[in-house]
């Protein structure tokens, strides 16, 4: 059968076999299948639309609480000068019974009733839109949000109040502990320097009378090695002249030089008891320095609960917050912690052995325990 065409401008034409085709030469009614370009793009653009449409909303919403708020404001200046009308037409009302209102006054009472009716309608006007725009649920949701956010506020202020009240003073004793520590350490190492140099300054003289003693013995005796092996171990001068005593009696008949090495130092009493005194003095000293130290691993472990117990606070704070990263909290205490550990280094008394201190404990009770949180620390284990 013979196809037709439309005459020219048509979109369709009858070609041979029946088949109706458009100019593209598609068969009409087939449905041109969109390509994923295509599909991606009108997403976007619905996407877009949804996005506009949610922050006009947001915005109305916004405009709708605004005007309640200013609807507030306007119903209480309206009510106060209500108040006042309506005490002032009363005042007028009353001497209009006495008889005493002159025709001046009779207009005011006029003004006054008219300011009364206007104000009272303004009343009914500002509630009835009050309680429209009050009504919407997304109002309501708006309000509701609100409210909660400031029992969020209010309930974090007080937490962080009460929290700090019971924190601060630690960290004002922790700070002290550390200030008094570093005294004495300074003290303690002007001390053990100055000791160091006494037992010194004693055991040059000592090695003086033990070299003098060995010169007495010959280059070819070994008896030297024996007066080192008494002297090196002997930690108290008794134990020193027994040693002593006790080689002397085993030397012969013919080692005269052996024991004039033992007498001389014998003669020399005096300045190896001032030897062993001196060092007896400066292991004292270090024991007292090293107990100072130990201190150190105190203050950490109070330093330690102190940050534990504001972490604990600040998740409390994140969890009505709802934002798990808060970190404000131990920070600020550590802040103040730091200032006045710089404050006594560069203060008037300064002492360099403070930040040295706090470096030791700051690191013994966990690097960074200011900035990290052990909750987040434990989750990753």
């Amino acid at each position: 059968m013979a196809g037709k065409e439309q005459k020219p401008g048509g979109g369709e034409k009858i070609v041979p076999g029946g088949a109706i085709t458009n100019e593209s030469g598609k068969s009409a009614g087939q449905i041109e299948q969109p390509s994923a370009a295509d599909l991606k793009r009108d997403m976007k653009e619905l996407e877009a639309k949804v996005e506009a449409a949610r922050l006009l909303k947001e915005k109305n919403i916004k405009e709708k609480v605004s005007e309640r708020e200013s609807l507030i404001a306007e119903a209480e200046s309206n009510e106060g000068l209500l108040k006042t009308a309506q005490e002032t037409l009363e005042y007028f009302i009353s001497i209009q019974d006495s008889g005493l209102l002159d025709e001046a006054d009779a207009e005011k009472l006029k003004d006054l009733q008219a300011l009364v009716l206007k104000l009272e309608n303004q009343r009914t006007e500002i509630k009835k839109r009050f309680d429209e725009i009050s009504s919407k649920p997304e109002i309501l949701e708006k309000l509701q949000d609100a409210a909660g956010r400031e029992d969020v506020e209010r309930t974090v202020k007080n937490l962080t109040e009460q929290k700090l009240g019971e924190l601060n003073p630690q960290i004002d004793a922790l700070a002290e502990e550390i200030k008094n520590l570093a005294h004495r350490k300074d003290i303690s190492a002007g001390v053990l320097k100055l000791q160091e140099q006494a037992v010194s300054g004693a055991w040059e003289k000592v090695k003086g009378v033990v070299k003098e003693a060995k010169a007495k013995l010959g280059n070819k005796s070994q008896f030297g090695d024996v007066l080192d092996e008494i002297l090196e171990g002997s930690p108290t001068p008794e134990e020193l002249y027994r040693g002593l005593a006790s080689a002397r009696k085993k030397l012969g008949l013919f080692q005269g030089k052996e024991k004039s090495a033992i007498d001389l130092i014998f003669s020399h009493e005096g300045l190896f008891n001032k030897y062993y005194s001196e060092k007896q003095k400066l292991k004292l000293f270090k024991q007292q320095d090293e107990q100072e130290s130990r201190e150190v691993d105190g203050i950490a472990e109070r330093y330690e609960a102190v940050m534990l117990d504001s972490w604990d606070t600040q998740n409390r704070i994140n969890e009505l917050q709802n934002y798990p990263n808060g970190g404000d909290f131990p920070r600020t205490l550590n802040s103040r912690l730091h200032q006045k550990i710089k404050n006594f280094a560069e203060g008037r008394e300064g002492n360099k052995m403070v930040g040295g201190i706090w470096d030791k404990v700051e690191k013994r009770a966990g690097e960074f325990l200011s900035w990290k949180n052990p909750r987040e620390v434990e989750k990753k284990r």
